[in-house]
């Protein structure tokens, strides 16, 4: 099985082949981590929109950066909403801080910062100390507070 995921996440293969290739990200690695280790009245927030789909528990959060342009085509409800997971849209790293510093229970689901935006990049290298979890690829990352 771990010669498979080598193959699907293309771990074995050089920078350049591997860019060659359709890229996959172990989504359901990160969902199934959550899914085992989440407890009753925990919230989930996703800054990739893919997760939800493994997780067994609803999406409750879905970052999308206000700013960024694919908010307009993701965002529903008078803007509160994430079109496909039905999740609320946090759109601020204020807002996801203040989750956070309220003393609930929060997941946040995040990707290498190289792949996505700045705030998810600041908000990796603000919680580090958080990180519970990365995915076999090495581009997920997933944080419990």
């Amino acid at each position: 099985m771990f010669q498979l995921r080598n193959t699907i996440f293309r771990l074995n293969y050089s920078p350049e082949m591997a860019s060659f290739y359709y890229q996959r990200y172990d989504y359901e690695g990160a969902a199934r981590y959550i899914n085992e280790n989440i407890a009753v009245g925990d919230e989930v927030v996703s800054f990739l929109g893919v997760v939800d789909f493994y997780l067994n528990v609803p999406l409750a959060y879905r970052y999308i950066d206000r700013k960024s342009m694919e908010y307009k085509n993701l965002a529903a409800c008078d803007d509160t909403k994430d079109i496909w997971s039905n999740a609320f849209i946090v759109s601020a790293l204020d807002e996801l801080d203040s989750m956070i510093s309220s003393g609930a229970a929060v997941w946040v689901i995040s990707q290498d910062s190289s792949y996505l935006t700045r705030d998810a990049a600041e908000f990796n290298s603000r919680y580090a100390e958080n990180l519970q979890f990365v995915s076999i690829d090495g581009t997920i990352q997933v944080y419990k507070f």
